[in-house]
């Protein structure tokens, strides 16, 4: 009787120990960038890559993050008109590392 007890409750920590890793793996897997929720959003936009969202700790961060490994800009010409400068860029689709 004794070791049938300590069977079932071995069982029940073990399998808790297995949904508790499982849980945080998915969510894990969920949340970085490119993950499952980014490929859903892809997908729903109709992209053909994933797109990867970057995570922050704050939303300024995140979306500072995001916006500058999407886009550089690289500045080509200045010319004066008037009392003001127009500035011409460039921008270019790669990642800034």
């Amino acid at each position: 009787m004794q070791l049938r007890m300590k069977r079932r409750i071995g069982i029940l920590l073990v399998v808790t120990i297995l949904l508790i890793s499982s849980f945080l793996s998915y969510v894990y897997l969920n949340d970085r960038p490119g993950g499952f929720s980014d490929q859903r959003i892809s997908k729903l936009l109709g992209m053909d890559e994933t797109i990867h969202i970057p995570t922050g700790k704050t939303p300024e961060i995140a979306i500072q993050k995001f916006r500058s490994e999407q886009y550089t800009s690289q500045f080509i010409h200045r010319r004066a008109s008037g009392r003001r400068y127009d500035c011409i860029y460039t921008k270019s689709k790669h990642r800034i590392q």
